[in-house]
């Protein structure tokens, strides 16, 4: 699994307090991008707590993704926390932390 800091596009759109996002999967072990996008969707509480529930499928992987986090009244940075579940040909089963850092 990557462990370095990624710097990629991450599409969050928010209409009303439903959410849905999307983002590229990266290759295991690698900092390059595959053809297989992570999808998800969620909701935004008046608050502008919002939690997100998702994953991808590709060839010889699969997870599922969970993240939550704040989001500002007005825009601006974000920050999510979650858990990835992965399994693939070569692991049975792992969870991955995860970090996404927001910003318009």
């Amino acid at each position: 699994m990557t462990t370095k800091r990624l710097v990629q596009a991450f599409t969050l759109t928010v209409n009303g307090n439903h959410a849905r996002y999307s983002r590229q999967v990266h290759t295991t072990y690698s900092r390059t991008e595959s053809p297989y996008a992570e999808q998800g969707e969620g909701a935004v509480a008046a608050d502008g707590t919002l939690t997100l529930r998702g994953g991808a499928i590709g060839r010889g992987f699969q997870y599922t993704a969970t993240y939550q986090g704040v989001l500002p009244p007005h825009g601006g940075a974000a920050k999510l926390t979650g858990v990835q579940l992965w399994t693939t040909r070569q692991i049975a089963q792992v969870q991955r932390a995860c970090t996404i850092d927001l910003a318009r």
